[in-house]
């Protein structure tokens, strides 16, 4: 992968970071908004203890030992991602994130769900590439631990039913209807609107 499109990458990703992070900030009037930044600034350090740490679980990814180019990069991110804090904290925003814990834990907290943005971003990327290689068992192993980090991407779901309804994997399929329909995911209808065709044999 080249230099320059890496750090295009890498600059988008961080841009839709920021953008994520502060999406809340248009729903409030721009004072309310600096007032609740001032009281964040100065709020006292809170118990981070609780917060739960994620570890890939390497051992159950189809990482591929002689893998090269694009696979390996991939592969050598999420490696290296696992020697790193991941929290999702992805529900907050920068704001809520100082006013929630304090300001002096927002640096390293900040890193944590930057990481997580990372991961999800890295294995959306491993997901895509094995489904464009023909590595279809591998590309749903993807997908799934996408999903079982709470992706709400419709693309995730639309992907993974289709492998699983290309792959003659209808009880999979059948059961990821039934999570969603029991998930409180914000798209979920959308997706189900999407995934349902295919237990009926139909298309997308």
């Amino acid at each position: 992968m080249p230099v320059l499109f890496l750090c295009i990458l890498m600059l988008a990703l961080w841009i839709r970071y920021e953008s994520k992070k502060n999406d809340q900030v248009s729903q409030c009037n721009f004072e309310s908004f600096w007032e609740r930044e001032k009281q964040a600034n100065y709020t006292r350090n809170q118990p981070i203890d609780h917060l739960p740490l994620i570890q890939i679980p390497l051992d159950e990814l189809p990482l591929k030992p002689n893998a090269t180019g694009e696979l390996k990069e991939l592969q050598d991110t999420l490696v290296a991602l696992n020697t790193q804090p991941i929290i999702d904290l992805s529900h907050l925003t920068n704001t809520e994130l100082k006013l929630t814990y304090g300001t002096g834990h927002f640096k390293y907290l900040s890193e944590c769900d930057a990481n997580f943005l990372t991961l999800m971003n890295t294995l959306n990327q491993l997901a895509i590439l094995c489904e464009q290689t023909e590595l279809f068992e591998d590309a749903i192993t993807y997908y799934e631990a996408l999903i079982s980090y709470n992706d709400e991407n419709i693309l995730t779901y639309v992907r993974l039913a289709k492998l699983y309804h290309s792959q003659n994997q209808f009880d999979k399929l059948l059961h990821l209807k039934q999570s969603l329909e029991h998930s409180v995911a914000k798209n979920k209808n959308t997706i189900l609107s999407k995934i349902e065709p295919l237990l009926l044999d139909g298309s997308l």
